[in-house]
């Protein structure tokens, strides 16, 4: 069968889905069982009170289903999930007048209750129609096993009351744990967060660290409405400022999006203009006896003029070049779970840190022919200081890049014959 024709049978909405199998817990093993006529009616029997209100994006980053026909946000959810769902989102309220009849202050329940509504977002990752069987775990494993909704074609529905994978106390149990293992000391206000791209000035002679935006690799924005719909449901009484909105904001969220900025060129213009301003707001305000540690992670090419090029990388560079940065090294680190679903998918295996210092004032001009011999006579050695770091062959790219950039950014120009830059 085509695509195009079983597409065009989704957006004609003749597109169903089938009770296939039944999983039980049997004694130390899952046992697999046919359905029934009673399973299958029950399956089919809920109507939801409530869907999310909001459309999936025409066309976005990592955003797939719409071919099949699923236009809006409930149509990612079964009846019975969207049932489930919307109970859980609707008993956070009642959750939370409980506890505050229990606790001194408001503040305590509000708190509690923003938990329980994190939690129920959570469970929209494990009880959806595109959550898949992971054989090797024999689990319900969760929709985003990377930064996209795609489409699949057999899912699995798990039991919200169980105590498996896709249940709400492994949820709750998951979010306990990380609050308990979260470092908080009273009075130590050492890490701060801001907009880098606001216009407002950081905090003068800070350090800074920062995960920048991957140019047009992930929207997280657009993937951000899968959890905001249901956070908006269970918690829009306690936080009515947060979630005023029916979807969360996006129109200031620097990623390179054609379909937001009107076509490839004004949304690299768009990225490069904000992450110039990023750039320069922290060579203004960050200190100069430290680092700017950068963590990068690009996979992202296309062929060019030149060869294989990354977009994103040559509008990143450039504007680190233009905010008066040198590349002071590069660092690969391990940030990835191995062992996890990255096994099966197609992800980097370690992050790059890229570290760069303010470029001194007086830096002079280098002709291409200087700057060639210097990264011939350079390059070799910080290759192999990388390799013995750790990085893998499918970084090395990647890591490349971070030494030859040292070599050139550390002139304040690199000029041809010509004196063309």
């Amino acid at each position: 069968m085509p695509f195009a024709w079983i597409r065009s049978e989704g957006k004609a909405g003749r597109m169903g889905r089938r009770l296939m199998a039944v999983v039980a817990a049997g004694k130390g093993e899952r046992v697999y069982l046919d359905p029934t006529e009673e399973m299958e009616a029950l399956a089919r029997a809920a109507e939801p009170e409530w869907r999310p209100d909001g459309k999936l994006p025409d066309k976005a980053l990592g955003f797939r289903v719409q071919q099949y026909g699923m236009s809006d946000y409930a149509d990612l959810f079964t009846p019975r999930q969207l049932t489930a769902l919307t109970t859980f989102s609707d008993l956070v309220a009642e959750a939370r007048e409980q506890v505050e009849r229990n606790s001194p202050g408001s503040a305590y329940a509000d708190a509690v209750a923003t938990y329980l509504g994190l939690c129920v977002s959570r469970l929209a990752n494990r009880c959806c129609s595109l959550n898949f069987w992971d054989p090797g775990g024999a689990k319900v494993q969760q929709v985003f096993a990377r930064q996209a909704l795609a489409m699949v074609w057999d899912f699995c529905e798990a039991n919200p009351l169980s105590d498996s994978s896709g249940g709400f106390a492994g949820q709750v149990r998951y979010l306990a744990n990380a609050v308990e293992a979260s470092p908080a000391r009273a009075g130590e206000a050492a890490v701060i967060q801001r907009d880098a791209a606001g216009g407002t000035r950081l905090a003068d002679g800070a350090v800074i660290a920062t995960d920048p935006p991957y140019y047009d690799n992930i929207g997280y924005a657009n993937l951000s409405d899968f959890f905001f719909v249901w956070q908006r449901r269970a918690l829009r009484g306690i936080w009515p400022d947060l979630f005023r909105r029916v979807l969360a904001p996006k129109n200031e969220e620097l990623v390179a999006a054609r379909d937001r900025h009107g076509g490839r060129e004004e949304a690299e213009r768009f990225f490069m203009d904000g992450m110039g301003v990023a750039l320069r707001n922290m060579h203004r305000s960050g200190a100069d006896g430290f680092p700017v540690t950068l963590y990068y992670a690009f996979k992202q090419s296309e062929a060019g003029q030149d060869g294989l090029t990354s977009p994103g990388w040559a509008t990143f560079l450039q504007g680190l070049v233009d905010a008066g940065y040198v590349v002071d090294g590069t660092w690969p680190v391990r940030t990835e779970l191995a062992g996890n679903l990255k096994k099966r998918v197609n992800a980097l295996a370690s992050s790059i840190v890229l570290v760069c210092r303010k470029r001194a004032p007086d830096a002079g001009a280098a002709t291409r022919r200087e700057f060639m011999a210097r990264l011939r006579a350079e390059l070799p050695a910080a290759l192999r200081h990388i390799r013995a770091g750790g990085a893998g062959p499918v970084d090395m790219a990647q890591a490349a890049i971070g030494p030859g950039m040292g070599v050139f950014t550390a002139f304040s120009r690199v000029l041809e014959p010509d004196a063309r830059p």
